[in-house]
């Protein structure tokens, strides 16, 4: 809890944080959830809304990547690997697990590693290299029916991903209004290291990419 705490204040003192937000027609993955769960049962996969969000960030990252950095010290750090944090509520506090080489991966395989690494999170037996080394972190709450929140950056990364619940509402589209599971993303990136267009083009990508859930 103190090195949690610590973190966090080193964080909140130092960054220089701004947040964009953005609105995701989830229509498509919902369906593709819908539509492939049993399938990745059998294989021994559980199809999670949070394994879909570290592919498209990944994948994200990959077609631009100016948030794949850390801030370390007074220098920036770009990374050759795009890993993906993904934040696990514990009793004892919140821990960050770091699914490696997210873009190279089939989604099955990332299923299976982010329940792997979350289940050796709550028993304690994570290795160091299984929670550090990435360079941006999802962060969901819409399983706590939270719409959207802004989560802390979790030094040395730029940014942070606040993910909220999926819920359905009437969406204004093409002159017709009709009802769609939506979700509401936060982008929290340190003003220090990444612009605001850079960032919002990021975002703007992760949107499409879980809008047309395509390369998956």
């Amino acid at each position: 809890r103190r090195s949690i705490a610590d973190n966090m204040a080193r964080s909140a003192r130092t960054v220089a944080r701004v947040v964009h937000f953005v609105e995701v027609d989830m229509r498509s993955a919902v369906q593709f959830r819908n539509e492939h769960r049993e399938q990745y049962r059998a294989n021994g996969a559980e199809l999670t809304f949070n394994a879909v969000l570290i592919k498209a960030t990944a994948l994200a990252m990959r077609e631009h990547p100016a948030l794949n950095i850390s801030f370390e010290g007074n220098t920036i750090r770009r990374h050759a690997n795009i890993n993906i944090g993904l934040a696990v509520a514990l009793d004892e506090g919140l821990i960050t697990v770091s699914v490696k080489n997210g873009d190279k991966k089939d989604l099955q395989t990332i299923c299976r590693e982010s329940a792997k690494l979350i289940e050796k999170a709550r028993k304690g037996n994570l290795q160091v290299d299984e929670v550090t080394g990435s360079s941006i972190t999802v962060s969901s709450l819409g399983t706590y029916e939270i719409d959207c929140f802004t989560p802390i950056i979790n030094l040395p990364e730029v940014a942070i991903i606040g993910v909220g619940s999926i819920i359905e509402k009437p969406v204004a589209k093409n002159g017709g209004i009709f009802v769609a599971p939506v979700m509401k993303l936060s982008l929290s990136f340190d003003h220090r290291a990444v612009d605001g267009a850079p960032a919002a083009r990021f975002l703007q990508i992760l949107k499409r990419r879980l809008e047309e859930m395509k390369d998956f």
